[in-house]
Order: structure tokens, then C-alpha cells, then sequence
């Protein structure tokens, strides 16, 4: 569902778009191959709002903003940037509904590609068991898992197992901020009952 729409809008920043870019918010009608006939895609409200920036497309999960941005990028970089949050190709279908999130993912994948907002930009692999030890304290088994380090990437300082970045800072920083946005004053505005100014998401 709309949980995929920060790959779409991470996609149209790296591809110089800007918080502040105006998409139109206006009906359309688009084939698309994905499913063999024309799709008029609606908003949740069932209405158009003109012009919008992108800032508050994302904020109130505006569809026909995010359709219009995929269509802008291509879907082949959306694709592309869906790759590198760790998804499969055949979980993202070559299509505008895309934007829309008519893929599929299991909770943690979603969860991994989230983390990446929250990891500076570097993508992790999610683990379940840290280390198995026999009843004498014997390590058998011991996870090495990829970690985020921002100054490994600056040079400033070496771990183990670095994990890749995958965005950069300012793309990552900018995401950052749309997504605090859903929190504070869109669709996710429940999530301020946690008492935290430090949430951020997207509705989906």
C-alpha cells in the first residue's frame, strides 16, 4: 500500500525534485500494462487538490501526486531505488500502480527498508539471533551483521562489517523531514500519543 511511497518520492529527490516542487493534483487516466486497461487512480478523499508540493503530498498520502511523480521518474529508476532498499524485482510490478504500492513485501522487509531512514541512509540486514552459547558459556555461533557508520564512510573510522549506504545524507535528511511531517500534521498523527518529536513514517 502507501508504506511504498517513500520509494517513490526518495526516487523523484535523487532525480532533483525538491520538498517544494508542485505536482498537480488533478484527475487522470493512464493504461497501464501491469493491468491491461486504462486506471483512473483517486485519492482516499475522492477529491483533487490542484497543485501540491511534494511536502504535503507526502504528509496526507496524496495518490494521484505520487502516480504523477513515478510517471515523471520512470518506472524503471523506481524500480532501481526498490532494488536497492533490498526488494526484488518481481515484487514490484511494471506499472504506475506501483506508486500505490500494488507490490508485495513481508512486514520485515518493510521494516529493513524503513531502517534506512532511520540508519543515516545505510541499509541493514535484519538477524534474529545474536549469538548461541553451549551451557559452559562455549560461543558456537556468533551473527555478524552489517553496520551503519557514517564515519567509516568518511574515513573517520573502520568497523568490521560496514554496512552500504544507499542514499545519501541530504536525500536521507530531506526524507527524514517529510516523514516527521506525516507524524506532526498528517495521516499518522496518532502516532504523536508516544510523547516523542523524534517519529517518523508514513501510513500505509
Amino acid at each position: 500500500g502507501s508504506g511504498f511511497k517513500p520509494i517513490i518520492y526518495t526516487t523523484a529527490l535523487e532525480q532533483g525534485f525538491t520538498a517544494a516542487s508542485l505536482i498537480n493534483d488533478a484527475p487522470i487516466s493512464v493504461y497501464d500494462p501491469s493491468i491491461g486497461r486504462n486506471w483512473r487512480p483517486e485519492n482516499a478523499s475522492k477529491k483533487f487538490y490542484g497543485p501540491t508540493t511534494i511536502r504535503k503530498a507526502l504528509t496526507y498520502s496524496r495518490n494521484i501526486v505520487a502516480v504523477q511523480l513515478l510517471k515523471d521518474v520512470g518506472i524503471a529508476k523506481a524500480i532501481a531505488t526498490g532494488k536497492r532498499f533490498g526488494f526484488s524485482e518481481e515484487q514490484m510490478p511494471w506499472g504506475l500502480s506501483l506508486a500505490l504500492g500494488s507490490g508485495y513485501a513481508s512486514p520485515l522487509q518493510m521494516a529493513r527498508m524503513y531502517a534506512v531512514f532511520a540508519n543515516g541512509g545505510f541499509l541493514v540486514d535484519p538477524y534474529f539471533i545474536e549469538r548461541i552459547e553451549t551451557n559452559e558459556g562455549k560461543i558456537i555461533y556468533q551473527a555478524n551483521p552489517r553496520i551503519a557508520c557514517a564515519k567509516c564512510a568518511e574515513k573517520k573510522e573502520e568497523v568490521m562489517n560496514p554496512a552500504p549506504r544507499i542514499i545519501s545524507p541530504g536525500i536521507n535528511y530531506i526524507m527524514n523531514s517529510l516523514m516527521r511531517d506525516v507524524i506532526k500534521s498528517g495521516t499518522a498523527t496518532d502516532a504523536r500519543a508516544l510523547g516523542r518529536s523524534d517519529i517518523a513514517g508514513k501510513t500505509g
